[in-house]
């Protein structure tokens, strides 16, 4: 049987067919054009996209890879960028611009090694193209950094003789001669540069030297000049805008922006409405972004603008519609349901911004942000094991995400890994590794690590450079730790006259006091900061525990119930007063704050654990079994949660085969802890195995021996056969028990059998 195709279905069939046909040169060369065109428009996130296509259809070609290296360069995304461009390169060791782009950015560090391995790229180069001007000015830019200057103004001279018109060259000689304080060099290569007819980019590379060499007047000519040049100069504009705000004239500045926000490079479009925004006339400016996002709904850097404007504005409601609206017209769009979830986070709404999350991730499943957002959720709800891995795989997609590497550290020094930590920080990028958080995460781990030898020697160098609370905070933690409690004090108090706020050290000048056993002037100064800043939710929830902590439970509630007005949602208060009705025997009102925590803020861990406790002191088994186990799904290093469990396991589920598991766990993890290894102990005497059981729980009763473990180590010799053992032991047990307690009770029994 024949088929026709007639109409619109031929013409579809028609392309069809042409589509399969053409080859892969022919797709790629298609695609690149495409990438071109949106390049050339600015519309970088398409250009992407299409050189994403032109990849695909030809993989080993280089121009594609070089393409999407500049697309992403574009984008600040220098990462993607180095991965491409490094692609082409080895792709085609010949290819001059991939070369000449990727050797700019090795040089943008400040490694030793990659400045190297950028020179001889860039000597390579300038061995097969020696009149390349851009070659020239990137290997000039090289020697510069590797401390050659002569080296680099030789090739910055053959570069302005060859081109003394080019933008580059010319402004980067006039910078080297400048910063060898030969000022008026650097102005007359400048102006011999500006040429004929003029160069708009020079003109305002000259008026920015005349700027900062203190000549407005100069400046602001040659500012004019670039515009009489080029009137859509946005540079010129830019500079002469920043002008008029240092000098007061918030009229000529609006009017410059206004103009700039005009001009057809759609990056500029939102710059009037962020001028006003920063001028405070933020109603104006949020209608002006309204009105641009309404007619570019596209356009995601207005979006971004008028989001960060609607929040610096306290309109979470708008905010939130504004990323609802953009997802309910286009699921699909990744970025507004990151920006979405980050919002979530910052509401406390985790199971919102874990389901933003979730969404968002099969489409970007390369993305650190996300992960690092999934790990902000996982810390919220006490999930160590999570957040650490979860920080670990943004670190690994992208290493130079600062945040997630100092809060992988700060995680690692709280979890008493500070080796692990101070590895993390060692593998921070050279670029990053001077930055002042990095230098001080750095002293915390070696604080951690008890290497008060080298932290001395970094307070003495890079820390001593950085004058900030947090480097007198961690001083002060030094110093108590070698005992020099009024040094320690004396910092303690330097950082909080900068900071009331800074818990670290309200800390440690409480333990200043602690230590010397004065335990009543430790809640006194507390209370002082406390009630400075009454406001202070983490303030109040600190003075509530040192005060449980002295036993005063009345100003501790208190304490915790100002905390918790401050802010409902703070977690600390309401466990601290959890923490109070255990200890007041209110076990129904702990229940029911706990079971609410859950419901509210999803797997909670510390909220779990303590359910757990408080089901087992209510004689429910099972059900404190079950929150044990979600306890661990979420930290599987949680002792206290190992060892609850085996034990419940062990001697209330009849399983000893699978408590064994978790107690081996929980004393790998911790082989100095009785409560563990008793547990451990109790466990092998479930299974019958009673030689090794004694063994444990002798070693539980060296390390602390009451009644309890007393009673477990006769018990265990008395299946053993060991009657004198299993007496000395039981007789122990009937000592430390108080009178009608069931280890006394269940002693005497066995006592009787002895007998």
């Amino acid at each position: 049987m024949r088929v026709y195709f007639t109409g619109l279905a031929a013409v579809i069939f028609l392309f069809s067919l042409i589509a399969c046909s053409r080859s892969p040169e022919e797709k790629q060369a298609r695609y690149l054009v495409s990438g071109r065109n949106f390049v050339a428009q600015k519309d970088y996130t398409r250009a992407i996209l299409e050189f994403k296509n032109a990849i695909e259809a030809k993989p080993d070609a280089p121009d594609a890879y070089y393409e999407i290296g500049l697309a992403y360069l574009a984008t600040g995304d220098w990462q993607q960028a180095a991965v491409n461009l490094k692609r082409a390169t080895d792709l085609n060791p010949g290819h001059t611009g991939a070369q000449i782009k990727i050797s700019q950015l090795m040089a943008a560090s400040d490694d030793q090694a990659l400045l190297e391995e950028a020179r001889k790229r860039l000597e390579g180069v300038f061995q097969t193209s020696p009149d390349d001007v851009e070659a020239m000015t990137a290997l000039a830019v090289t020697e510069w950094k590797l401390a050659k200057p002569e080296e680099a103004e030789k090739y910055l001279r053959r570069a302005f003789e060859k081109a003394p018109q080019n933008l580059d060259s010319s402004v980067a000689l006039a910078r080297l001669k400048a910063a060898q304080k030969q000022f008026d060099e650097a102005e007359k290569i400048l102006k011999q540069a500006v040429g004929e007819p003029p160069s708009a980019g020079i003109l305002v590379a000259l008026g920015e030297f005349y700027f900062q060499r203190n000549r407005p007047s100069e400046a602001a000519e040659q500012f004019e000049r670039a515009l009489r040049a080029d009137p859509k100069h946005a540079p010129a504009l830019l500079d002469l805008a920043a002008m008029a705000v240092r000098a007061g004239d918030a009229a000529k500045a609006e009017q410059i922006y206004k103009r700039i926000s005009e001009l057809p490079d759609k990056q500029y479009r939102p710059i009037h409405a962020v001028y006003l925004f920063q001028s405070g006339k933020r109603d104006l400016a949020i209608a002006e972004l309204r009105g641009l996002h309404q007619k570019t709904p596209e356009d995601r850097t207005v979006r971004d603008h008028l989001l960060a404007a609607l929040i610096w504005s306290d309109r979470t409601p708008d905010a939130e519609r504004l990323l609802s609206e953009t997802v309910k017209k286009n699921p699909g769009d990744v970025d507004a349901l990151l920006q979405r979830a980050g919002l979530y986070l910052t509401l406390r709404r985790y199971d919102e911004a874990e389901n933003d999350l979730s969404k968002a991730l099969p489409a970007r499943p390369d993305s650190a942000e996300t992960h690092y957002l999934f790990s902000k959720i996982r810390e919220a709800r006490g999930q160590i094991l999570t957040q650490r891995q979860e920080l670990d795989e943004a670190l690994r997609l992208k290493p130079e995400l600062l945040p997630a590497r100092l809060e992988l550290a700060e995680l690692l020094i709280r979890t008493n890994s500070a080796k692990i930590a101070l590895d993390v920080l060692d593998g921070t990028p050279a670029e990053q590794k001077k930055l002042a958080p990095v230098v001080i995460q750095r002293g915390w781990a070696l604080f951690a690590m008890r290497k008060t030898d080298e932290l001395e020697q970094a307070l003495k160098g890079d820390l001593g450079r950085i004058d900030t609370p947090e480097v007198h905070v961690l001083s002060a933690a030094l110093r108590l730790a070698q005992n020099r409690t009024a040094e320690a004090r004396r910092l303690a108090q330097q950082a909080l006259a900068e900071n009331p706020e800074d818990l670290r050290a309200l800390g440690i000048l409480a333990r200043s006091y602690t230590e010397e056993r004065n335990l009543p002037e430790a809640v006194r100064q507390v209370a002082v900061y406390a009630g400075q800043r009454p406001k202070s939710a983490p303030l109040q929830q600190y003075l509530g525990s040192l005060l449980l902590a002295s036993g005063d439970r009345v100003q501790a509630r208190a304490a915790f119930s100002r905390s918790r007005a401050v802010d409902p949602a703070f977690l600390p208060a309401r466990l601290g007063l959890v923490q109070i009705d255990v200890a007041e025997g209110k076990w129904n009102e702990a229940k029911t704050s706990l079971v609410q925590i859950v419901s509210e803020h999803g797997d909670n861990l510390m909220a779990r654990l303590w359910l757990g406790d408080l089901e087992e002191k209510a004689g429910n088994a099972s059900a404190a079994i079950e929150q044990y186990q979600r306890v661990i799904a979420g930290d599987q290093d949680n002792i206290m949660a190992l060892n609850n469990l085996a034990f419940l396991l062990a001697d209330s589920a009849g399983k000893p085969d699978e408590a064994l598991k978790y107690a081996e766990k929980a004393v790998e993890l911790a082989p100095s802890n009785p409560a563990v290894v008793n547990t451990l102990g109790w466990v092998l005497y479930q299974k019958g195995l009673y030689e090794l059981a004694i063994k444990r729980l002798s070693e539980a009763v060296k390390l602390e021996g009451t009644a309890r473990r007393n009673l477990h180590l006769g018990m265990a010799y008395l299946k053993h056969g060991d009657r004198n053992n299993a007496r000395a032991a039981l007789d122990m047990a009937l000592k430390l028990s108080p009178p009608g307690a069931p280890e006394a009770r269940q002693a005497k029994e066995l006592m009787a059998v002895l007998n």
